[in-house]
């Protein structure tokens, strides 16, 4: 499968993607100031990771473990490099969800096979980063 997108500049730093037939803004705050028209494109990648192993996390607990769950959400954190260029050398998921106590483990086998089989983002990101993970039961 290859996937084919379209960027096109529009001004000073601010370019529109076209994925899937939908528009992505991406602009360079710390350079257009007030002008701030989208996400920095470093921003997109951590916002790539969480929702590919959100989705993975929700698809195993929902098809495979069929298990009741609600209020899921994830927050990433990523720490950049000081140095040019710089990147996210450290990246840290939080996984916070309400579930029952006993479906907690099904969910920890849930968020580990994300991480270490079904999430290509992970898989691309871990290359360049140290990634660490934790799960907060609600």
């Amino acid at each position: 499968m290859t996937h084919n997108i379209k960027t096109t500049w529009e001004h000073d730093f601010y370019f529109v993607s076209l994925i899937e037939g939908k528009e992505v803004h991406f602009d360079a705050t710390s350079v257009s100031g007030d002008q701030h028209h989208g996400v920095s494109p470093k921003t997109i990648l951590l916002s790539g990771l969480s929702g590919c192993t959100g989705m993975d996390v929700v698809a195993l607990l929902d098809k495979k473990f069929k298990i009741a769950y609600s209020d899921f959400s994830l927050e990433v954190m990523g720490e950049l490099t000081e140095t040019q260029p710089k990147y996210y050398h450290k990246i840290h998921i939080v996984y916070k969800i309400k579930v029952a106590p006993e479906y907690m483990d099904k969910v920890k086998e849930a968020v580990h096979l994300s991480l270490t089989k079904y999430c290509g983002v992970h898989e691309m990101l871990s290359k360049a980063a140290d990634i660490t993970h934790e799960i907060k039961f609600l």
